[in-house]
């Protein structure tokens, strides 16, 4: 009887670490790839792609973390597939912030950058050609 307890005691005990062990890398994957849940209420431009008005998901992938990928709120349908240079932030951020640059026209604005939580990089998006040029004009 009392090897029954030890033996019924250690099992229980193994599989309550095998499941914590499971348990931390699922915990752990938003911080991993930086996953970021944005909603806009006008439409944006990203890398020359337009995203209209809807709630999207911002996620990074690889090994240096600087292609990100855009995903629909379900995360079943990729916009577009982004590779982002380093940004530094002056301060570090206590939610996710977007940063976005002036538009002209009637072009939607353009999403400069995005921060992460707690992290002092970002991930900036190059302009596209049409940004440059409309910028340099508003520099003459």
């Amino acid at each position: 009887m009392f090897n029954n307890i030890r033996v019924s005691t250690l099992a229980a005990t193994l599989g309550v670490a095998l499941l914590a062990a499971t348990a931390v890398p699922q915990l752990a994957a938003s911080e991993f790839d930086k996953k970021t849940v944005v909603t806009f209420n006008a439409p944006v431009e990203i890398s020359g792609r337009v995203l209209l008005p809807g709630t999207y998901v911002f996620k990074t992938i690889g090994n240096d973390g600087y292609v990100v990928t855009v995903y629909n709120a379900d995360e079943n349908r990729v916009y577009g597939t982004f590779h982002a240079t380093p940004v530094e932030s002056a301060t570090i951020p206590d939610k996710a912030r977007v940063e976005l640059s002036e538009s002209t026209g009637s072009a939607p604005e353009a999403i400069r950058a995005w921060f992460y939580p707690g992290v002092s990089h970002g991930w900036e998006f190059p302009a596209t050609r049409m940004q440059k040029q409309a910028a340099a004009e508003r520099a003459d």
